[in-house]
């Protein structure tokens, strides 16, 4: 209000001083009352400016504790900003026994939860720490994860399974069908013998990857399709007949049993680690 009133005294002085109706000395008065009212002016909207919050960028305002009036003092915490983007950092660590993680390699990203419950998205590495940290002897990476829907929220728990080898193609077979003696692990093959409408056992030395209480996985000696003899293969011997039962929903090839028959399975392994990293 002050301003328009300055304004319109100084415009009318400039009319009255035009038909020599007023002196210079008025005109000046009017002209410095409008600079200092502009002037004011300006100075209020500084202090409002100070005074008014504004996020530094667009996002999702968090929860605040404040009421209406109440008096800020300086560094005062408001509350939490996340910015509303389509993406999300992810932050994990990898032993240093472990290779390095390239830039851009693949890394899946689970939510801790319920089954009915979880998200998995696919991240991809973006960046890496420089050094490995002295506590944990671990190497810190960043990976990318695409968040459009906003179902991985910040400072969530997640599991992070990384690849730590190279993909390799390997046979799985029952554990019951290693053997071993002093020349090393070795299996015994099913093959048909159409004469006597069976099969004659034949020894294969097996390099194993990996054996477990159940399955083994056989890096090489096998091929996928072989008859491997399972329960009962300790019975056998190179070049013995035999006369195989079938599994349970099979057919059965022979009406007599000597062996427990397996096919070896052609099944690609990834070794890979994964946990809360």
């Amino acid at each position: 209000a002050r301003l328009e009133l300055a304004q319109s005294v100084y415009e009318r002085s400039q009319g009255l001083f035009q038909s020599k109706a007023t002196s210079k000395d008025q005109l000046d008065r009017a002209k410095a009352d409008l600079s200092t009212a502009r002037a004011e002016r300006e100075a209020l909207k500084r202090t409002i400016e100070k005074k008014t919050l504004r996020a530094p960028f667009a996002g999702k305002a968090g929860l605040h504790t404040f009421e209406v009036g109440q008096f800020l003092m300086d560094n005062t915490f408001i509350t939490t900003l996340i910015s509303q983007q389509d993406f999300i950092w992810v932050d994990f660590k990898v032993p240093q026994f472990y290779r390095p993680l390239a830039d851009n390699t693949e890394v899946t990203v689970t939510t801790i939860g319920e089954a009915n419950n979880q998200h998995q998205g696919q991240a991809v590495v973006v960046a890496e720490n420089t050094i490995i940290e002295s506590a944990n002897r671990s190497r810190q990476y960043r990976a990318r994860l695409p968040n459009p829907r906003g179902q991985f929220s910040a400072n969530t728990m997640v599991n992070v399974q990384v690849p730590v080898a190279d993909t390799e193609s390997v046979l799985q077979v029952p554990a019951l069908a290693i053997q071993q003696d002093p020349l090393g692990q070795f299996v015994y093959v099913l093959l048909e013998d159409d004469a006597n409408q069976g099969y004659r056992a034949s020894r294969r030395q097996v390099k194993i990857k990996h054996l477990g209480a159940k399955q083994a996985l056989i890096e090489s000696g096998l091929q996928a399709g072989d008859k491997v003899a399972a329960a009962g293969a300790f019975k056998l011997h190179e070049g013995l007949l035999v006369f195989a039962r079938e599994r349970p929903g099979q057919k059965p090839s022979a009406p007599m049993s000597e062996a427990l028959p397996e096919v070896a399975t052609d099944t690609a392994s990834r070794r890979q680690d994964e946990g809360n990293l």
